[in-house]
């Protein structure tokens, strides 16, 4: 598909209360999230810090519902993206890959949260997917090493040295 009408058909959609994905060639709807969701992106993107542990000079850009051109063709909107630079495209599609991504579930998208986004980011070449459902406090986090799950409070340190702590939301 022309990225250009793509593009402008994820617009046109966006103020209507819907988000458009395409992924590997399939198209995926999805209402916009409530406040929940919003209040849990905002309590992560609010404590992300570039205070780390290891060396390394990422220095933790997040930015909420970026929408990523992939060289693939396919067009994902994360809820949160990190990148250790500022992306160089300003308006449009943004092609700089992630260093991370962070998914906050809504209810009925479970499976295109859980299985369908982690394993097309790692294909991609993001480093770390956390994936977290503020229903339940259960977070999920995909490296291309294996997985791991907890319960929300946790912090986990993703591979580019930025620290993304989640809590609990009420």
């Amino acid at each position: 598909m022309d990225s250009a009408l793509l593009l402008r058909l994820i617009e046109s959609v966006h103020g209507e209360g819907v988000r458009l994905e395409y992924v590997s060639g399939m198209p995926y709807w999805e209402m916009m999230p409530g406040a929940r969701h919003h209040d849990a992106l905002m309590s992560i993107w609010s404590r992300l810090t570039s205070e780390r542990k290891g060396s390394g000079d990422c220095g933790c850009f997040p930015y909420a519902e970026l929408t990523l051109g992939f060289p693939d063709g396919s067009v994902k909107t994360p809820d949160l993206s990190i990148f250790c630079e500022r992306p160089k495209e300003r308006e449009g599609l943004v092609h700089l890959i992630p260093e991370a991504v962070v998914e906050i579930v809504s209810p009925g998208y479970e499976r295109k949260d859980l299985e369908i986004g982690p394993a097309f980011y790692l294909a991609q070449g993001v480093k770390d997917v956390i994936v977290f459902d503020p229903r339940s406090n259960l977070i999920t986090h995909f490296r291309r090493d294996g997985v791991r799950s907890s319960t929300a409070p946790d912090a986990f340190e993703l591979e580019c040295g930025c620290i993304v702590p989640i809590s609990p939301v009420d």
